[in-house]
């Protein structure tokens, strides 16, 4: 495969996927065991380690240069192991530090009455966000060449950042490490009624018998047909005859409520319709990574005007923008619209993606993967507008699929539910990627992605993407009518009166 084109898009979605994935993951952490500060305070000391990084990388390859051992830092005999292993966990860090700035704020703007902790968080950030920038515009013109200390004096801001964080925290008359932060999460209830029923999968099910608190939250609107893991599952609410229920109420691992176990059900039946969401997801990732590889080498003018690549991105966010004012009242319709549309972007692009091939096949230019292409840059714009309005409407209805499926206790993950699915979708375009390339080379047939731009095969790639995003709204639409959306309270008392 192409090293410099399949694995800069891996780095680009990895890095980008898991900061919007891994907020959910210290939600999970931080409910079930550490608690919000310990947790918000490991996120914030990964931004000075990757700081301290990148500085001992760029002091190793100029070490290197000083010896003679290499004569230009950019050359592949200067990266050493050392460097290679210190950039690469260098990404998870900075993914880590940015999913701790979406999970304290979660945390945060969660109850709008608390001022207290919104102000902690506010103070703190306010210092980075000024103290950071102050410190590197003062030094930069002192230390232009000395690009270590523009990665060190910001670790050492950062770090000075947490230790007024720590001193906000302890001082604070609520502080965020208060052991009610540790209350449990929906994964958790999850695991906790699946262990529960394991338990008790050799007793007989009385569905008359089960377990439920009396002051226990009504049932979720959204009732989905579960018979055929109901069995399964309801024992984890069975009482069991030989030990008394005081003892059995104490160990929330071998007793669930009804409520538990029925949004349990709810959650694992609305899990395969996250597969059409993540199709759609992979087709986005290919926006910020190989749609941009070709734009860069399309020839930029209009006239006589010079238009800049970055153009497509600012018709990206404007067409988005503009998308994200139309409002769904049912996933159902939205999210088979966005699959239309994703189908839609998927045969533009390789139709563009064909053309440019023609003309680089004309021009001979095969071999010259930096060499400028006499095809107009303006030829990708219909595939950024479709992009856009995927993105778009998919980020709406993911929202509002959770919004009207999710159980009850799940709710105030809303938002992080919705990142985790965009990121994991963004991630799986990596795995695509890698498959796509290894069949085919099946019968000693070239890769797809090859060692330049020019001579990878990327139209045959986006048809493979069009043809799953075609099957994924087959299989959405079969799924989906299986399904019961929620009604609203107005036709719900129509129902009723």
């Amino acid at each position: 495969m192409c090293v410099s084109l399949v694995h800069a898009t891996s780095i680009v979605n990895i890095w980008e996927g898991a900061a919007k994935a891994l907020p959910l993951a210290l939600t999970f952490l931080a409910r079930s065991f550490f608690g919000v500060a310990p947790v918000f305070v490991l996120c914030n000391f990964a931004y000075p380690i990757v700081r301290l990084e990148v500085a001992c990388t760029v002091n190793t390859s100029s070490s290197w240069s000083l010896h003679g051992t290499c004569t230009h830092s950019r050359q592949p005999e200067c990266i050493g192991t050392t460097q290679r292993i210190l950039f690469y966990t260098a990404l998870p860090l900075v993914a880590m530090g940015m999913s701790g700035i979406v999970f304290m704020f979660e945390y945060v703007t969660k109850d709008e009455e608390d001022e207290d902790k919104r102000l902690t968080v506010e103070k703190v950030y306010s210092s980075r966000l000024f103290i950071i920038p102050l410190t590197v515009v003062g030094f930069a013109y002192s230390i232009l060449k000395l690009w270590s200390l523009r990665f060190g004096i910001p670790a050492i801001c950062s770090a000075v950042t947490i230790g007024f964080l720590l001193i906000l925290i302890w001082c604070a008359d609520e502080p965020l490490s208060s052991g009610d932060d540790v209350k449990g999460s929906p994964l958790t209830q999850l695991i906790r009624v699946f262990v529960a029923s394991a338990s008790k999968v050799c007793h007989k099910l009385d569905v008359a018998e089960l377990y439920e608190k009396p002051d226990s939250p009504a049932l979720p609107r959204t009732r989905l047909h579960t018979v055929l893991i109901r069995r399964c599952l309801d024992k984890a609410a069975i009482i069991l005859p030989d030990k008394s229920r005081e003892e059995q109420e104490k160990n929330s691992w071998t007793l669930c409520t009804v409520t538990e176990v029925e949004e349990t059900k709810t959650a694992i039946l609305i899990s395969p319709l996250c597969l059409s969401f993540i199709i759609c997801g992979v087709v986005i990732s290919v926006g910020n990574s190989y749609f941009l590889e070709q734009a860069n080498h399309l020839n930029p003018k209009l006239g006589k005007l010079k238009v800049p690549s970055l153009f497509l991105l600012v018709l990206y966010d404007l067409v988005k923008s503009i998308f994200s004012k139309i409002k769904w009242s049912s996933f159902r319709v939205g999210t088979s619209v966005t699959i239309i549309f994703s189908v839609l972007c998927c045969i533009t692009a390789a139709k563009v993606e064909n053309q440019r091939l023609h003309t680089v096949t004309t021009h001979h230019l095969l071999d010259g993967p930096n060499d400028g292409i006499p095809m107009s840059l303006f030829w990708m714009v219909p595939q950024y507008v479709l992009l856009a309005v995927v993105d778009s409407f998919l980020e709406q209805n993911v929202k509002l699929f959770f919004q009207q499926m999710m159980p009850t206790s799940s709710v105030s993950y809303l938002s992080l539910f919705t990142r985790a699915v965009t990121g994991i979708a963004i991630m799986g375009g990596v795995l695509s990627v890698f498959v796509v390339g290894k069949l085919s080379e099946r019968g000693g047939k070239l890769n797809w992605f090859q060692f330049n731009l020019n001579r990878s095969r990327l139209d045959k790639y986006y048809w493979t993407l069009a043809a799953l995003s075609a099957a994924s709204l087959v299989f959405y639409i079969m799924l989906s009518s299986c399904y019961n959306e929620p009604q609203t309270e107005e036709e719900a008392s129509s129902e009723t009166s």
